[in-house]
Protein backbone atom coordinates (compact mmCIF):
# COMPACT_ATOMS: atom_id res chain seq x y z
CA UNK A 1 0.00 0.00 0.00
CA UNK A 2 2.81 2.40 0.86
CA UNK A 3 4.46 1.63 -2.46
CA UNK A 4 1.18 2.32 -4.27
CA UNK A 5 0.76 5.63 -2.44
CA UNK A 6 4.27 6.71 -3.43
CA UNK A 7 3.60 5.72 -7.01
CA UNK A 8 0.34 7.68 -7.15
CA UNK A 9 1.06 10.69 -4.94
CA UNK A 10 4.85 10.79 -4.83
CA UNK A 11 6.98 10.29 -1.75
CA UNK A 12 7.21 12.81 1.05
CA UNK A 13 10.78 13.57 -0.01
CA UNK A 14 9.84 14.24 -3.65
CA UNK A 15 10.62 17.94 -4.14
CA UNK A 16 9.76 17.95 -7.84
CA UNK A 17 6.92 20.24 -8.99
CA UNK A 18 4.74 17.18 -9.64
CA UNK A 19 5.47 15.77 -6.19
CA UNK A 20 4.56 19.05 -4.49
CA UNK A 21 1.36 19.38 -6.53
CA UNK A 22 0.33 15.79 -5.77
CA UNK A 23 0.80 16.31 -2.04
CA UNK A 24 -1.29 19.50 -2.16
CA UNK A 25 -4.08 17.64 -3.92
CA UNK A 26 -3.91 14.82 -1.37
CA UNK A 27 -4.06 17.36 1.46
CA UNK A 28 -7.11 18.96 -0.14
CA UNK A 29 -8.78 15.54 -0.38
CA UNK A 30 -8.11 14.92 3.32
CA UNK A 31 -9.62 18.29 4.23
CA UNK A 32 -12.70 17.55 2.15
CA UNK A 33 -13.18 14.12 3.80
CA UNK A 34 -12.75 15.67 7.26
CA UNK A 35 -15.36 18.34 6.62
CA UNK A 36 -17.77 15.89 5.03
CA UNK A 37 -17.51 13.69 8.12
CA UNK A 38 -18.42 16.73 10.21
CA UNK A 39 -21.47 17.28 7.94
CA UNK A 40 -20.41 20.86 7.21
CA UNK A 41 -22.17 21.19 3.87
CA UNK A 42 -21.10 24.80 3.41
CA UNK A 43 -17.46 23.82 3.79
CA UNK A 44 -17.91 21.01 1.26
CA UNK A 45 -19.56 23.42 -1.18
CA UNK A 46 -16.71 25.91 -0.77
CA UNK A 47 -14.07 23.20 -1.18
CA UNK A 48 -15.65 21.98 -4.40
CA UNK A 49 -15.92 25.56 -5.65
CA UNK A 50 -12.31 26.23 -4.72
CA UNK A 51 -11.10 23.22 -6.66
CA UNK A 52 -13.10 24.21 -9.75
CA UNK A 53 -12.35 27.95 -9.59
CA UNK A 54 -9.45 28.51 -7.14
CA UNK A 55 -9.18 32.25 -7.85
CA UNK A 56 -12.82 33.07 -7.25
CA UNK A 57 -13.78 31.68 -3.84
CA UNK A 58 -15.00 34.35 -1.37
CA UNK A 59 -12.71 35.10 1.56
CA UNK A 60 -15.71 35.24 3.90
CA UNK A 61 -17.72 32.30 5.15
CA UNK A 62 -21.31 32.61 4.00
CA UNK A 63 -22.80 29.98 6.33
CA UNK A 64 -26.04 30.82 8.10
CA UNK A 65 -25.47 33.26 10.95
CA UNK A 66 -22.38 34.98 9.52
CA UNK A 67 -24.50 37.42 7.51
CA UNK A 68 -27.10 39.09 9.70
CA UNK A 69 -30.28 40.33 8.01
CA UNK A 70 -31.96 42.70 10.45
CA UNK A 71 -33.50 44.27 7.33
CA UNK A 72 -35.78 41.21 7.04
CA UNK A 73 -35.84 39.53 10.47
CA UNK A 74 -35.79 41.23 13.86
CA UNK A 75 -32.64 39.93 15.57
CA UNK A 76 -34.18 40.14 19.04
CA UNK A 77 -37.71 38.82 18.57
CA UNK A 78 -37.27 36.87 15.32
CA UNK A 79 -40.32 38.65 13.89
CA UNK A 80 -40.58 39.42 10.20
CA UNK A 81 -39.77 43.08 9.46
CA UNK A 82 -41.39 43.17 6.01
CA UNK A 83 -44.21 45.52 5.04
CA UNK A 84 -46.49 45.68 2.00
CA UNK A 85 -45.85 49.36 1.21
CA UNK A 86 -44.04 50.49 -1.93
CA UNK A 87 -40.32 51.37 -1.60
CA UNK A 88 -39.13 54.94 -2.07
CA UNK A 89 -37.20 55.89 -5.20
CA UNK A 90 -33.79 55.81 -3.48
CA UNK A 91 -34.35 52.29 -2.18
CA UNK A 92 -35.54 51.13 -5.60
CA UNK A 93 -32.43 52.54 -7.24
CA UNK A 94 -30.14 50.87 -4.70
CA UNK A 95 -31.94 47.54 -5.16
CA UNK A 96 -31.72 47.57 -8.96
CA UNK A 97 -28.10 48.67 -8.95
CA UNK A 98 -27.39 45.80 -6.57
CA UNK A 99 -29.23 43.38 -8.87
CA UNK A 100 -27.26 44.61 -11.88
CA UNK A 101 -23.93 44.48 -10.04
CA UNK A 102 -24.46 41.09 -8.39
CA UNK A 103 -25.59 39.46 -11.65
CA UNK A 104 -22.50 40.79 -13.43
CA UNK A 105 -20.21 39.66 -10.61
CA UNK A 106 -21.74 36.18 -10.47
CA UNK A 107 -21.37 35.70 -14.22
CA UNK A 108 -17.70 36.69 -13.94
CA UNK A 109 -17.19 34.54 -10.79
CA UNK A 110 -16.36 37.64 -8.71
CA UNK A 111 -18.04 36.34 -5.57
CA UNK A 112 -16.21 38.66 -3.16
CA UNK A 113 -17.50 41.80 -4.88
CA UNK A 114 -20.99 40.31 -5.20
CA UNK A 115 -21.05 39.77 -1.43
CA UNK A 116 -19.78 43.32 -0.86
CA UNK A 117 -22.67 44.71 -2.94
CA UNK A 118 -25.19 42.64 -0.98
CA UNK A 119 -23.77 43.89 2.32
CA UNK A 120 -23.96 47.50 1.12
CA UNK A 121 -27.58 47.04 0.04
CA UNK A 122 -28.43 45.29 3.32
CA UNK A 123 -26.98 48.21 5.28
CA UNK A 124 -29.36 50.58 3.50
CA UNK A 125 -32.31 48.23 3.97
CA UNK A 126 -31.52 47.91 7.68
CA UNK A 127 -31.90 51.68 8.03
CA UNK A 128 -35.16 51.58 6.07
CA UNK A 129 -36.44 48.66 8.15
CA UNK A 130 -35.67 50.40 11.43
CA UNK A 131 -37.79 53.36 10.37
CA UNK A 132 -40.79 51.70 8.74
CA UNK A 133 -40.04 48.09 7.77
CA UNK A 134 -38.57 46.70 4.55
CA UNK A 135 -40.97 46.67 1.59
CA UNK A 136 -41.70 43.15 0.32
CA UNK A 137 -40.96 44.34 -3.22
CA UNK A 138 -37.35 44.84 -2.08
CA UNK A 139 -36.95 42.05 0.49
CA UNK A 140 -37.90 39.24 -1.91
CA UNK A 141 -35.48 40.19 -4.73
CA UNK A 142 -32.76 40.64 -2.13
CA UNK A 143 -33.28 37.10 -0.80
CA UNK A 144 -33.16 35.75 -4.37
CA UNK A 145 -29.79 37.47 -4.86
CA UNK A 146 -28.56 36.00 -1.60
CA UNK A 147 -29.57 32.42 -2.48
CA UNK A 148 -26.54 31.38 -4.59
CA UNK A 149 -24.13 32.56 -1.89
CA UNK A 150 -25.99 31.57 1.30
CA UNK A 151 -28.50 28.91 0.20
CA UNK A 152 -29.56 27.67 3.65
CA UNK A 153 -30.20 31.18 4.95
CA UNK A 154 -32.08 32.10 1.77
CA UNK A 155 -34.31 29.02 2.03
CA UNK A 156 -35.26 29.94 5.60
CA UNK A 157 -35.95 33.56 4.67
CA UNK A 158 -37.94 32.55 1.57
CA UNK A 159 -40.12 30.34 3.74
CA UNK A 160 -40.56 33.09 6.34
CA UNK A 161 -41.69 35.38 3.52
CA UNK A 162 -44.61 33.00 2.94
CA UNK A 163 -43.45 30.88 0.00
CA UNK A 164 -44.02 27.12 -0.12
CA UNK A 165 -41.57 26.28 -2.92
CA UNK A 166 -37.78 26.27 -2.75
CA UNK A 167 -35.87 29.46 -3.47
CA UNK A 168 -33.52 27.29 -5.54
CA UNK A 169 -36.25 26.99 -8.18
CA UNK A 170 -36.49 30.76 -8.59
CA UNK A 171 -34.60 32.81 -11.15
CA UNK A 172 -32.43 35.76 -10.22
CA UNK A 173 -34.29 39.08 -10.50
CA UNK A 174 -33.64 41.40 -13.45
CA UNK A 175 -32.58 45.01 -13.02
CA UNK A 176 -34.82 47.77 -14.36
CA UNK A 177 -32.62 49.82 -16.75
CA UNK A 178 -34.54 52.98 -15.84
CA UNK A 179 -33.41 52.58 -12.22
CA UNK A 180 -29.74 52.47 -13.24
CA UNK A 181 -29.73 56.02 -14.59
CA UNK A 182 -29.07 58.98 -12.28
CA UNK A 183 -31.49 61.92 -12.24
CA UNK A 184 -28.81 64.19 -10.80
CA UNK A 185 -25.06 64.53 -11.08
CA UNK A 186 -22.36 66.12 -8.93
CA UNK A 187 -20.21 68.66 -10.75
CA UNK A 188 -17.01 70.26 -9.43
CA UNK A 189 -16.73 74.02 -9.66
CA UNK A 190 -13.29 75.50 -10.33
CA UNK A 191 -12.17 79.08 -9.83
CA UNK A 192 -9.04 79.81 -11.87
CA UNK A 193 -8.37 76.09 -12.24
CA UNK A 194 -8.80 75.07 -8.59
CA UNK A 195 -11.84 73.22 -7.24
CA UNK A 196 -13.67 75.48 -4.81
CA UNK A 197 -17.06 73.79 -4.59
CA UNK A 198 -19.23 70.92 -5.82
CA UNK A 199 -22.83 71.30 -6.91
CA UNK A 200 -25.59 68.77 -7.56
CA UNK A 201 -27.70 69.50 -10.62
CA UNK A 202 -30.20 67.65 -12.79
CA UNK A 203 -28.64 65.56 -15.54
CA UNK A 204 -30.53 67.58 -18.16
CA UNK A 205 -30.03 70.98 -16.49
CA UNK A 206 -29.44 73.92 -18.83
CA UNK A 207 -26.04 75.63 -18.85
CA UNK A 208 -27.57 78.80 -17.37
CA UNK A 209 -28.98 76.83 -14.42
CA UNK A 210 -25.62 75.13 -13.86
CA UNK A 211 -23.67 78.42 -13.85
CA UNK A 212 -26.26 80.03 -11.57
CA UNK A 213 -25.89 77.18 -9.07
CA UNK A 214 -22.09 77.42 -9.28
CA UNK A 215 -22.03 81.19 -8.71
CA UNK A 216 -24.41 80.85 -5.75
CA UNK A 217 -21.93 78.70 -3.79
CA UNK A 218 -20.55 80.58 -0.77
CA UNK A 219 -16.96 79.41 -1.29
CA UNK A 220 -17.08 80.43 -4.95
CA UNK A 221 -18.34 83.87 -3.94
CA UNK A 222 -15.51 84.15 -1.42
CA UNK A 223 -12.88 83.46 -4.10
CA UNK A 224 -14.52 85.83 -6.56
CA UNK A 225 -14.22 88.50 -3.87
CA UNK A 226 -16.70 90.77 -5.64
CA UNK A 227 -15.07 90.46 -9.05
CA UNK A 228 -17.11 89.63 -12.14
CA UNK A 229 -16.04 86.43 -13.92
CA UNK A 230 -14.17 86.95 -17.19
CA UNK A 231 -15.21 83.51 -18.45
CA UNK A 232 -17.74 80.87 -17.45
CA UNK A 233 -16.97 77.48 -18.99
CA UNK A 234 -19.44 74.62 -18.57
CA UNK A 235 -18.32 71.14 -19.56
CA UNK A 236 -21.57 69.24 -19.26
CA UNK A 237 -21.48 66.38 -16.82
CA UNK A 238 -17.87 67.09 -15.87
CA UNK A 239 -17.11 70.55 -14.48
CA UNK A 240 -17.69 74.31 -14.32
CA UNK A 241 -14.64 76.55 -14.64
CA UNK A 242 -14.82 80.21 -13.62
CA UNK A 243 -12.01 82.49 -14.75
CA UNK A 244 -11.55 85.86 -13.01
Amino acid sequence: MAGYARAVHGSADDASPRGLLDRKRLSADHRLVHRTTAVDHHAVHRDLLARAHPQSVPDVDVRQGDIALPSVIDETSGALRVVETEPDIETRRILHRTIDGVRSDMEALRFNTAIAKLIECNNHLTTVSAASGTPRAVAEPFVLLLAPLAPHMAEELWSRLGHDGSVAAMALPDADPAMLVDDTIEVPVQVNGKVRARITVAVDAADDDITAAALAEANVQAHLDGRAPKKLIVVRGRMVNIVV
